[in-house]
C-alpha cells in the first residue's frame, strides 16, 4: 500500500488519488467531467467536494452538511462477496443494517434500498474494474483491481447504511476503505472498529 500514516490509524492515499477517486468515479458513471475538490463547498460543476468543518477522521460532520457523501472501497474482484454473503457478515458484525440482496454487484448500478433499525434507508451503489494505471495512479495494492462506490445525501440513515456496508465489504473482502473527504484510508483489520465510533457518533444526530 503506498500512502502516508497518521496517528489515528489510517493512512492516506496520494493526493491526487483524492482528486481522481472523488471527483472522477461517480462523474464517470453519471456522464460528467472530473472536477478535483474544492475545499469549503458543498457542490461544484455537479461533483460534490469536500467542506472545512468536520473533523479527523469524523464522517459525522460531513453527513450532516453536505449534500452527498461518497464512500470508496477498493478490492480483489475475485474477493467480493455475493449479495447475500454480504448481508449476512454486516449482521455477524452486529450492525442493525438490512441490505437489499436482489442484485448483481458488477451491474446493478442506482440506489440499493436497506433499512436501518427497520427504517427505510439505501444508498447509490456503483462498481467497476480498476485499469491497471488507475490503480497505480490511486496508489492502492496491485490486487485491487475492483472499486465500488457509495453515495449518500444528507439523510443520516442513509449515511449509516453506506457507511456500514463499505466497512463490512472491506473487512470481509480484505480491501481498502478510502474516505475522500478526509483523505484517509484504512485497511481490513482497521475498518470495523472505525466504522463502529462513526455510527455511535452519527446515532446523536437522529
Amino acid at each position: 500500500m503506498t500512502g502516508n500514516s497518521n496517528p489515528h490509524g489510517s493512512f492516506s492515499l496520494p493526493r491526487r488519488a483524492t482528486h481522481m477517486v472523488y471527483g472522477g468515479y461517480r462523474a464517470r458513471y453519471l456522464g460528467r467531467v472530473p472536477t478535483p475538490c474544492v475545499a469549503n463547498k458543498t457542490k461544484y460543476s455537479g461533483v460534490t467536494t469536500r467542506g472545512s468543518a468536520a473533523q479527523p477522521n469524523s464522517l459525522k460532520a460531513h453527513a450532516v452538511e453536505l449534500m452527498s457523501v461518497d464512500l470508496n472501497v477498493f478490492i480483489t474482484r475475485s474477493q467480493m462477496p455475493t449479495p447475500s454473503q454480504w448481508a449476512h457478515a454486516i449482521r455477524d458484525a452486529g450492525f442493525d443494517v438490512q441490505l437489499d440482496t436482489d442484485f448483481n454487484v458488477d451491474t446493478f448500478m442506482g440506489f440499493l434500498p436497506c433499512k436501518y433499525k427497520n427504517i427505510d434507508a439505501g444508498f447509490e451503489y456503483y462498481s467497476r474494474t480498476l485499469a491497471d494505471e488507475e490503480r497505480a495512479e490511486i496508489g492502492v495494492a496491485k490486487c485491487c483491481n475492483y472499486s465500488v462506490t457509495f453515495v449518500t445525501g444528507s439523510d443520516m440513515h442513509e449515511f449509516i447504511t453506506s457507511l456500514v456496508s463499505a466497512g463490512v465489504l472491506c473487512k470481509i473482502s480484505g480491501g481498502t476503505f478510502f474516505d475522500p473527504q478526509s483523505g484517509d484510508a484504512y485497511s481490513a483489520d482497521q475498518i470495523l472498529d472505525w466504522v463502529r465510533a462513526q455510527v455511535q457518533e452519527c446515532e446523536t444526530h437522529l
